[in-house]
């Protein structure tokens, strides 16, 4: 993998809402701003005072009401654009027939479209209502622009909100169901080279967890360095709410006395560049993470969900996997773990040449998981975004 696809950030939950929102609102507004100044103007005559007698409502109804009503159609224009750009772009082989793209087309309307009626346009109306009446001597132009910014902001706003709330409910369900959760920052480095890698997490052991007192080149020689072995079986990679991503994987890890804990997980991701507003040479790239896991007797072989023996906990598992296929990830961990809360591991993947170092650390360890971050670029680690899944099979989830 190319360095310049080692990071990879998601857009901010606010301004990717908004950018697609705003869009489709940014047409509509220019529509619904001449209409209400065209109105405004013909309700000014006399044959717009006789049409307010006919219809039994105020001028400041009336001009309320118009916009939302004649801005409607400028939720679509932009989306039909973007389609018939991909639908030219495409290689003929590869190009569907026309209906295809025409329903995209549709759909990405119809959910402005949905936003609309069911938040923003009754917004506006009420602020555009109240401002005609409070403000009669402003041109209703300007309160129309005015009160269609404000209620597209706000729209956003909610959505975002709403979307965090749905998340809350889904970390409940599980947890509700018999899981267990665990929250933690992380930090990865991506390595191609062993010794290096090698190097590097023994640098870190060093500093921030213990002294190798035998002075070998080989970390294993510290007794108190965990060795494990892992299968990994991925079931499902997707984007999840604002933001983050969501994995649901099957963990089994090698215990001491030939015992094996097995367990089945939903791993939530949220990445983001920290200590931005800091002077500081280096760049942090650090992700919150939440898990989500389920713990399996013994001898319960977990790699098939429909073998879990606790009903709740099948259905809740069955209905999240997508994939036909599972993608199995095997690797050796080593591990150094400090009581304070810093916990730093060394992934080997020998199958696909990649190592991986990952440093973990509790929430209100982050002054310490910064230090260790820069500790190890100093000493040559590369920092990634992404999971094993995806530096393994090139699915990186797009923002």
């Amino acid at each position: 993998m190319k360095n310049n696809t080692l990071i990879r950030l998601p857009a901010n939950p606010f301004w990717k809402v908004f950018k697609t929102f705003g869009a489709d609102e940014l047409v509509a507004l220019s529509l619904n701003t001449v209409a209400t100044a065209l109105f405004a103007a013909y309700l000014a005559t006399q044959s717009g005072a006789s049409f307010l007698l006919f219809v039994g409502v105020s001028a400041a109804m009336a001009l309320s009401l118009v916009g939302p009503i004649m801005e409607k159609v400028g939720f679509f224009p932009m989306h039909f654009y973007e389609v018939w750009e991909n639908y030219k772009t495409t290689p003929m082989e590869e190009r569907k027939k026309f209906g295809f793209y025409f329903s995209e087309a549709t759909k990405g309307g119809m959910k402005t479209l949905i936003r609309d009626l069911l938040i923003h346009c009754p917004l506006y109306v009420a602020l555009m209502y109240y401002s005609l009446l409070f403000f009669t001597a402003t041109p209703a132009w300007i309160l129309c622009v005015f009160n269609f910014g404000l209620a597209t902001v706000v729209t956003t706003s909610l959505e975002v909100s709403l979307k965090e709330i749905l998340h809350r409910i889904e970390i409940h369900r599980l947890l509700k169901k018999g899981f267990e959760s665990e929250r933690y920052y992380e930090a990865r480095f991506c390595f191609s080279d062993e010794k290096l890698a090698k190097r590097v997490f023994q640098s870190l052991a060093q500093k921030y967890v213990f002294d190798i007192p035998c002075g070998k080149d080989d970390i294993v020689c510290n007794k108190e360095v965990k060795v494990r072995a892992y299968h990994d079986r991925y079931f499902t990679e997707k984007n999840g709410w604002n933001g983050r991503t969501m994995q649901l994987r099957s963990r089994e890890r090698d215990e001491e006395k030939g015992r094996k804990m097995r367990t089945w997980q939903f791993i939530y991701t949220f990445v983001n560049e920290g200590w931005k507003g800091d002077a500081d040479q280096y760049r942090y790239f650090v992700a919150r993470k939440e898990k989500i896991y389920y713990m399996a007797p013994d001898n319960i072989l977990l790699h098939s969900p429909k073998e879990i023996a606790d009903k709740k906990v099948r259905r809740m598992v069955l209905s999240r996997i997508k994939n036909e296929t599972p993608v199995d990830v095997k690797f050796e961990r080593l591990i150094a773990e400090r009581l304070e809360g810093l916990l730093i591991s060394f992934d080997r993947i020998l199958e696909h040449n990649l190592f991986i170092i990952e440093i973990k650390a509790r929430p209100d360890r982050k002054r310490l998981l910064r230090e260790a971050m820069k500790f190890a670029m100093l000493k040559g680690g590369s920092q990634t975004t992404h999971g094993k899944f995806s530096l393994i099979n090139n699915t990186l989830p797009i923002f």
